[in-house]
């Protein structure tokens, strides 16, 4: 029993004698800043602990192949084999996946969970789901509280936007910022080149555009490519056959005849001579199916993008076109666009940027 008690108590002691003590400190990038509360854990076990107010930890690990795992709210999660070292600094980055989206208003940039009222956000994976003709169109169904009207059938034309309702004398349409630029309509535009929308409701975020805003904000953000990007060519198109989507059940020249004549004797009067005798006015024309044509509506787009350290690009083209389902080719939109955006980081502080568009625009009516 003396033997096997000293063994036990040997076996023991190696154990402790395993463990390795290791300490370091954790700072938060940009800034080196302490990292107070940083979770440390040993993979796979239960033993962890946090750093302290100036970003110290110190924590036992049972060899050298033991995985340290670093962990912070917003921050990347980092894991760190300890080695033939005792002292591990680390430097915790953020993690873009786990902030708040952020987006544009008048002032810059707030956290889109403080102001979710008062600016509604679509981005170019939402306008990609379906294909558009013109901007307008992506906000439809889209943004709580803006209305969006079709007030014409005509192929190309105009939308109404109603971001606060009606608000001043003779025109309530709301202001269009693209790329920082105020425009007067959104024509000229391809859909497929923006990047992201927002929508500014209230006074507080569109206040820096003064009476201007008064009806409401749109800020559209055409896409600029991504830094360390490898450069890339992309070809989208589709093809579609537009055709009204219901007609109405009407009578035919027999069924007509029949009704007017019970009409007329209805009311004590004589029914015509051209209705006597219905029948022989056999189907008569549908009218709906003499004016309502297939009118093909189609769109080709091509794009080069890409992105080095300190610069990145966008090139695309697009075409569109077109007709109506009243007139044909007759009442046709079509429209070619061409959209080049870079930028180039000259120094730390210093980027130049370009923002170029071309486009052609022909609308033709039925005479």
């Amino acid at each position: 029993m003396r033997t096997l008690f000293v063994l036990l108590i040997s076996v023991i002691a190696l154990a402790v004698e395993a463990q390795i003590p290791v300490s370091g400190r954790v700072t938060l990038s940009p800034g080196n800043d302490a990292a107070i509360g940083v979770t440390v854990m040993v993979q796979g076990t239960t033993t962890g602990t946090v750093t302290n107010y100036d970003g110290y930890y110190s924590i036992s690990v049972p060899d050298k192949n033991a995985v340290l795992i670093f962990s912070y709210t917003g921050y990347a999660s980092q894991e760190i084999t300890v080695g033939d070292v005792q002292v591990v600094d680390v430097v915790m980055t953020e993690s873009v996946s786990q902030l708040n989206e952020v987006v544009v208003t008048g002032y810059g940039s707030q956290k889109r969970s403080n102001i979710s009222g008062s600016v509604s956000t679509v981005n170019a994976e939402e306008i990609a789901e379906k294909p558009i003709l013109r901007v307008e169109q992506a906000l439809q169904g889209r943004t709580a509280g803006v209305q969006v009207a079709q007030v014409s059938g005509s192929p190309g034309s105009a939308l109404t936007v109603r971001v606060r309702g009606v608000g001043t004398i003779n025109n309530s349409d709301p202001l269009y910022i693209v790329d920082g630029i105020p425009v007067d309509g959104l024509d000229f535009l391809n859909p497929n080149d923006i990047e992201s929308i927002n929508v500014l409701k209230d006074a507080a975020s569109s206040a820096i555009y003064g009476s201007r805003g008064a009806n409401g904000v749109v800020l559209i953000s055409t896409k600029g490519g991504k830094r360390n990007q490898a450069g890339s060519i992309s070809y989208e198109m589709y093809y579609g056959i537009q055709r009204p989507a219901r007609l109405l059940d009407l009578l035919t020249a027999s069924e007509y005849a029949v009704l007017q004549n019970g009409a007329y004797v209805a009311a004590g009067k004589t029914p015509l001579p051209e209705f006597a005798n219905p029948e022989a006015m056999g189907e008569g024309t549908d009218w709906q199916e003499a004016i309502f044509q297939n009118a093909p509506i189609a769109s080709h787009q091509l794009t080069f993008a890409g992105g080095g350290e300190k610069s990145a690009y966008t090139l695309s083209g697009n075409y569109f076109s077109q007709d109506g389902i009243v007139g044909g080719d007759k009442a046709n939109f079509s429209r070619a666009t061409v959209r080049f955006n870079g930028s180039h980081d000259l120094k730390s502080w210093l980027t130049l940027g370009n923002n170029l568009g071309f486009t052609w625009l022909q609308e033709r009516w039925i005479d």
